[in-house]
């Protein structure tokens, strides 16, 4: 399920966390699997992806808890249907 908030767009079925570090927001996701034939062998190989985590910088305290609840809730209403 892809929702957007001011201007940033998520996967929040592929979220792992979401945490405040500072005046920081940090969405991390879900290792990802994937298939992939082995050029050398042509053997499927089942593969992670690790993937990077979103990193929100805010200035004022007020916005950086509003984006928080936010896509707390927003996880947590996908994460009980």
């Amino acid at each position: 399920m892809i929702t957007d908030y001011r201007g940033l767009a998520l996967d929040v079925s592929k979220l792992k966390s979401i945490q405040k570090s500072g005046m920081d927001l940090i969405f991390e996701f879900k290792t990802e699997l994937q298939y992939v034939q082995n050029p050398f062998t042509n053997d499927i190989e089942l593969h992670s992806l690790n993937i990077k985590p979103v990193v929100l910088c805010y200035q004022e305290i007020a916005n950086l808890n509003e984006a928080f609840s936010y896509w707390l809730e927003t996880w947590q209403d996908y994460s009980s249907q």
